[in-house]
């Protein structure tokens, strides 16, 4: 197996337990503002967060006194820090939009900061708001109800480290002035280091089962690095919680013969969203993404009831139902437990 950093995350995306679940305050304060979290939103640390994007995370050198990053999160090759001088408030909620009716936290916390990375060029943000001035380069910022935005790119002097964009929200409690410093002070906080065997996802696919409080999530990167992650015992009381890492390989031949069935069998052309209407339906969201030459392409489902109660997928439409099955047997014959965690 090829040598690359182990990382032990808690994906897609995602992982909140309800059973510490703060109650939100009904009083309105002027230093927090409200944000969601989707449920398939991986939470991690910033060590594996740096191996998930392929890059040590910057992150700010210089918080207001008695702040600190509480949580982070993780998903693709963007990170989500929140911040805070306590506990962050979070609250399970039923939200329905055009992608349909389905659970995800509301938070409310004094900041956040999000960050993605690009290897390649990326177009430098510009926003018709107020400019500010962040070591030379420009800022954007937006004043909200409940809270102030900051946006801006970062580009790291050393070379072929790619390029950052920045964004940080704070209630209105931390001055705009204090949001500059803050953005001003964002650094590595060692020498950057790039992950270059996993710097390249190919595929990769999570499941979510909330009814029974389990997570999937496998990761296929271009070299044939493999990484696995599941996830027990999400719902019931903390001693029950087990996280597993495992890594593996593919071999050339069948990462190849992957591909080309993700080529080949119509999961481009498919529906970016996928519900099931019949019934009995389930609590399962599966989704996968894959990167086919120079396209993404992201399908995520819920609903179907698996697995794997239907053996295996039956109704979710096709090709998904065979690509569940083929990564499935993949993460299970394919890869090793590295480790194992509870509590």
């Amino acid at each position: 197996m090829k040598n690359f950093a182990i990382i032990c995350a808690a994906i897609i995306v995602v992982i909140l337990f309800p059973g510490c679940q703060l109650g939100i305050s009904s009083t309105a304060r002027i230093d927090t503002f409200s944000n969601p979290l989707e449920l398939f939103t991986q939470k991690t640390t910033l060590e594996e967060a740096a191996q998930i994007i392929g890059i040590t995370v910057p992150v700010p050198t210089y918080l207001p006194k008695g702040f600190e990053i509480k949580e982070v999160y993780v998903n693709g090759r963007s990170v989500r820090l929140l911040i805070s001088d306590g506990l962050i408030e979070k609250k399970l909620v039923t939200h329905t939009d055009a992608a349909g009716t389905r659970q995800r936290y509301e938070l409310h916390t004094k900041m956040e900061m999000s960050i993605s990375w690009s290897a390649e060029f990326m177009i430098p943000v510009r926003l018709p708001v107020e400019k500010v001035d962040i070591k030379g380069s420009t800022g954007y910022l937006q004043e909200a109800g409940t809270h102030r935005s900051l946006l801006w790119n970062w580009f790291p002097e050393q070379d072929n480290l790619g390029v950052f964009e920045l964004g940080l929200e704070a209630g209105k409690g931390i001055s705009k002035e204090e949001l500059v410093k803050i953005a001003e002070s964002v650094a590595f906080k060692d020498s950057p280091v790039l992950y270059t065997p996993q710097s390249d996802q190919v595929i990769s696919d999570r499941l979510y089962d909330i009814d029974k409080g389990e997570f999937r999530y496998l990761s296929i990167y271009q070299d044939g690095s493999l990484i696995a992650i599941q996830m027990e015992g999400l719902r019931g009381p903390v001693d029950q919680h087990v996280r597993i890492l495992k890594t593996g390989e593919l071999g050339e031949e069948e990462l190849n013969s992957l591909i080309e069935f993700f080529e080949n069998s119509g999961f481009r052309d498919m529906s970016p969203n996928n519900k099931f209407s019949g019934s009995p339906s389930s609590d399962v969201h599966y989704s996968v993404s894959a990167r086919l030459g120079s396209s993404y392409r992201y399908i995520q489902t819920s609903n179907y009831f698996s697995p794997d109660g239907g053996k295996t997928y039956p109704d979710m439409p096709y090709p998904l139902n065979e690509i569940y099955k083929r990564l499935k047997q993949i993460a299970d014959n394919n890869t090793e437990e590295i480790i194992r965690e509870s509590g």
